[in-house]
């Protein structure tokens, strides 16, 4: 059986000891007449949301946007009545929850709690592989996903029963057929059971899964509305990706509250972001600041009153531009620790790197980073994290457990080992310095780059004898060495050959979740090294540059001439070729939806159809240049797509997407 950490001691226990087997011990909630059950003392978020569902039956729980983009409700009492369907259907210990967006997700989650499961949150859209290897390794006995397309990929993947909720529960509420759902008592969890398993990138390339208590996780849902300025009269959208564990923090800490939690399809969010705040007349949001760049500069909506950034580090200009105009606040936290842990209002003049004062509950020391001895104030050390919100350690890992959970004495209780350099400065207040090792933030993610090299390697088919890879400009940048049977196929140092790229990119797909694939490789017959032998990372974008040829004799037909000068008005180059990489040239996230407005911009000149669900906007959305980065590939597919360019006034570089140009759509793989 899969074993889980003793939460005091590191080593590995059964993880029934964790408490997310269900037992007949466990007490039983009452059922009144009236359908809302009655509050109780169990610190859980289920407690939270039962308050809430008692406290304001119909009220609005749940505001969404349908696939017909028509703004939808459910009221407490709806919420809490198909949870209760959705429990009624579920069985085993462990729920997978695939689910990546839509009102579904909050659903699931709360249905799976309520029977006392221990929730998996998964990508969908992740390999088969990635998927069947994370459920085996959780021991997954069930698994819920939104529709019929996801759950048939999931039942190919999974050696467990899938739930397609579409089917069971259809939305609205109000086309839900049949008798109403089934009476089940719900069988919650102990408060120090493990309430979610949440897999991170490893450096080994196997993802490792962090385990989280309902009592961190209460306390989180508890403490966070405070300082947020979240109350009953709040809507919250939820903007962060269903595997990033601020979505699971902000549906229950919102529910907590008695507010209202808004979503919207991840395509819509990413194609216009300022509109879906408008339309759901959003107060708060929480995302990662790569997704807040794609908004112009005004604000959103004037109902718009907070915006939380987090998961990567805020750019100065960013904080500089909306700290006067919005309630801004900057997090900090880790998976281990439950969501964020620290947090601050930023002051137009902050530095992004200020993280604050923790929440209440929450601890933070810098300590000396080997011996972990105390440093005065102002020096730098490692960030270490204590408090209720510590996690349970990882699954079936003692050794890391015990590694990065540990004993601090005289400080009480456990404190988790971030691997981040901070200082905490006069007054208590902690900076972030960075990464002591090679982890990364993707999209507000958290990846092991040795996890992504591997994957690489492993899906080369023997092409590859090693890979290393870099993040530059928000993109990541795989830098391989070819084996030595394959060498016979290089004639230069450095190049870029474009159907081994894709090859790459398409085996590398199989492995890779899509936050984790690299949107360049460069192939060199021998990575640079230091004089120490250990891959020279300095060198390794040199490669980039060294790998163009200049631009091509071939003539650009008139779409690739348009799509080029838009290219090089973004990236300030002229000169580009048919089989120039938009990567390799320099791009990057912004750049990508700068060149996206351009274009549909121009598109809207020659009388195409530009609304967010037609096909010019389908064509051109910044996720078809980042799967596509070379001019000539990228042109032919929105030549087959019947795309038109009228020419720009003044060149490219003068087109703007018409009314301040709301970003085009962009899929998570592009900005997530």
């Amino acid at each position: 059986h899969a074993q889980a950490p003793d939460s005091s001691t590191g080593a590995a226990a059964p993880v029934g000891a964790c408490g997310n087997a269900r037992t007949s011990r466990l007490p039983r909630l009452p059922r009144p007449a009236s359908g809302v059950l009655r509050r109780r003392s169990l610190p859980t978020a289920v407690a939270l949301v039962r308050g809430a569902v008692r406290l304001r039956p119909d009220l609005p729980a749940l505001r969404y946007l349908g696939a017909d983009r028509a703004v939808r409700a459910m009221s407490y009492r709806q919420v809490w009545s198909l949870s209760g369907h959705v429990a009624a259907r579920l069985s085993g210990d462990v729920l997978a929850v695939a689910i990546d967006d839509g009102p579904y997700l909050g659903l699931a989650e709360l249905a799976g709690w309520r029977r006392g499961m221990l929730l998996v949150p998964m990508d969908p859209h992740d390999p088969a592989a990635r998927l069947r290897a994370s459920a085996a390794e959780a021991r997954a006995s069930c698994a819920v996903a939104k529709d019929w397309g996801d759950a048939r990929k999931l039942a190919g993947a999974l050696d467990a029963p899938v739930l397609d909720l579409s089917a069971e529960v259809p939305l609205p509420p109000g086309e839900v057929p049949g008798p109403p759902p089934p009476e089940v008592p719900d069988t919650p969890a102990p408060p120090d059971a493990a309430a979610y398993l949440w897999f991170t990138s490893g450096s080994t390339g196997t993802p490792k899964g962090v385990l989280v208590s309902h009592r961190a996780f209460h306390n989180w849902c508890a403490v966070k509305n405070g300082p947020h300025g979240i109350t009953a009269r709040s809507t919250v959208l939820i903007a962060s990706a269903s595997t990033f564990d601020p979505s699971i923090g902000d549906i229950f800490a919102t529910w907590a509250a008695g507010a209202v939690v808004a979503v919207a399809p991840r395509m819509l969010l990413f194609a216009n972001l300022a509109w879906v705040i408008e339309q759901l007349e959003v107060t708060h949001v929480t995302c990662t600041p790569s997704l807040w760049q794609s908004l112009e500069a005004g604000a959103p909506s004037p109902a718009l009153t907070t915006l939380c950034l987090g998961g990567e580090r805020s750019p100065q200009p960013l904080l500089e531009r909306w700290a006067s105009r919005l309630r801004v606040l900057n997090t900090y936290g880790t998976t281990e620790c439950t969501v964020w842990q620290t947090l601050r209002r930023v002051a137009p003049g902050d530095a992004a790197t200020l993280a604050g004062r923790a929440y209440p509950g929450n601890a933070v020391r810098v300590l000396e980073r080997g011996g972990l001895g105390p440093v005065p104030p102002g020096q730098p050390g490692e960030v270490v994290q204590g408090g209720v919100q510590v996690g349970l350690g990882y699954l079936n890992r003692p050794e890391l457990t015990a590694e990065r959970f540990v004993a601090l004495p005289p400080l009480e209780g456990r404190w988790y080992r971030t691997g981040d350099g901070g200082r905490l400065l006069e007054g208590g207040a902690l900076e972030v310095l960075g990464r002591f090792d090679s982890q990364v933030k993707i999209r507000g993610m958290r990846v092991e780059l040795g996890d992504i090299e591997a994957g690489v390697v492993k899906a080369a088919c023997g092409l590859l004898s090693s890979c290393a890879v870099v993040l530059r400009d928000s993109f990541l940048h795989a830098y391989c060495q070819v084996s030595a049977s394959a060498a016979v196929m290089m004639h230069e140092p450095y190049c870029i050959l474009p159907v081994v790229s894709d090859f790459l990119l398409q085996r590398s797909s199989l492995e890779l979740p899509r936050h984790m694939l690299p949107s360049h490789f460069v192939l060199v017959k021998q990575l640079p090294l230091t004089p120490n032998g250990k891959v020279d990372s300095r060198q390794l974008p040199r490669a980039i540059e060294a790998s163009r040829t200049g631009p091509s004799s071939v003539s650009l037909t008139a779409l690739e001439a348009a799509v080029a000068g838009v290219w090089g008005e973004v990236l300030g180059r002229g000169g580009i070729g048919p089989n120039d990489h938009f990567l390799a040239l320099g791009g990057h996230s912004l750049s990508v939806l700068q060149v996206s407005r351009r274009l549909l911009a121009l598109a809207a000149a020659a009388g195409q159809d530009t609304a967010p669900t037609g096909t010019a906007a389908a064509l051109l959305a910044p996720e078809k240049l980042i799967h596509l980065p070379r001019l000539r590939p990228y042109c032919q597919l929105l030549a087959r797509g019947g795309l038109r360019l009228a020419p720009a006034e003044g060149g490219a570089g003068a087109a703007r997407a018409p009314g301040g140009g709301a970003a085009p759509p962009s899929a998570a793989a592009g900005l997530r």
